[in-house]
């Protein structure tokens, strides 16, 4: 438990201070999202936000949420975090009661620090995910892996911003991932994209993926209709970022993307500092996880 609580009071805002915010979560989470990226994610989607303020205006806690578009009654958290001195005192779940009055009569997804269970178990929450993830130095693939890539399993095109007709295939993609049509979050995708890579065959997308900047290149999302899409999507990737590092994050039951990317020579192992866990308030969110090759930070944002 910790120790000098200061006397706080929980304020709604819908659109906070990011320099504020983005500290927080910088010092106290696993958080290497820089501070114009937070900020270009609080402009692109619909936020509700609640901060633990202390007497003295520090900010000792927050909590955001946002409305997943085309998904009724569906909310996503985007961020959740207490500072670490005064964890334990009950801050984070007076944060959940507030964001639970918002989402009480709806759904609500939240990827979190794996051993947070009984916060989210006490409101209702369901395990249904754990995801692992690391930065990682991008690899030099061998031979082996590279013979082995079906070159003509699909064309891979570099989209650019304005390609209305290849966006519009992407988006039908990722409708047969998610479930649901997802024009607001892929298209922030790939606006703040480095770049963005599109698999076709016979002029359909049959996979595609993100790789973006923020400390260090991300991986994802990255989407596919089979293993022989996702290497062919996965070397271009490694091509753009050689020399670089990178994160990368996975559904744990997706072996197939865990021999993937461990046959092309990048490791990734369970490690409860590297895991997370996804909960469902009431129905499970569908996702065709044998697509998902790879996770974005913002469709499965890292909670604590």
């Amino acid at each position: 438990m910790a120790d000098n609580i200061p006397v706080f009071t929980i304020q709604e805002t819908s659109y906070p201070e990011i320099n504020n915010l983005h500290k927080l979560m910088h010092e106290n989470v696993s958080w290497n999202i820089s501070r114009d990226f937070l900020q270009s994610i609080y402009d692109s989607f619909e936020m509700k936000t609640f901060n633990a303020v202390a007497e003295d205006g520090e900010i000792i806690g927050t909590c955001s949420m946002s409305p997943i578009e085309d998904i009724p009654d569906c909310y996503m958290f985007t961020s959740f975090a207490v500072k670490k001195c005064y964890r334990g005192a009950g801050i984070g779940r007076e944060l959940l009661e507030k964001a639970d009055n918002i989402v009480r009569n709806s759904n609500a997804l939240v990827n979190a620090a794996e051993g947070t269970d009984d916060l989210y178990n006490r409101k209702g929450y369901t395990l249904t995910d754990f995801i692992i993830h690391g930065v990682f130095d991008v690899p030099i693939l061998n031979d082996e892996f590279k013979q082995n890539i079906k070159q003509d399993t699909a064309v891979i095109i570099e989209v650019t911003n304005g390609n209305d007709k290849i966006m519009e295939e992407v988006l039908n993609f990722d409708q047969r991932v998610a479930y649901s049509k997802r024009t607001q979050f892929v298209k922030s995708w790939c606006q703040k994209s480095e770049y963005t890579l599109v698999a076709l065959r016979n002029n359909k997308c049959v996979g595609y993926t993100c790789l973006w900047y923020s400390e260090f290149y991300r991986v994802g999302p990255l989407f596919a209709e089979d293993n022989d899409v996702a290497s062919l999507l996965w070397q271009k990737s490694v091509e753009k970022l050689s020399g670089e590092k990178i994160l990368v994050e996975i559904f744990e039951e997706n072996k197939d993307a865990l021999s993937l990317f461990a046959k092309s020579g990048l490791t990734i192992e369970r490690n409860k500092k590297y895991v997370n866990v996804r909960f469902n308030s009431k129905e499970i969110v569908k996702f065709n996880r044998k697509y998902v090759y790879a996770l974005s930070s913002t469709d499965c944002p890292i909670l604590v």
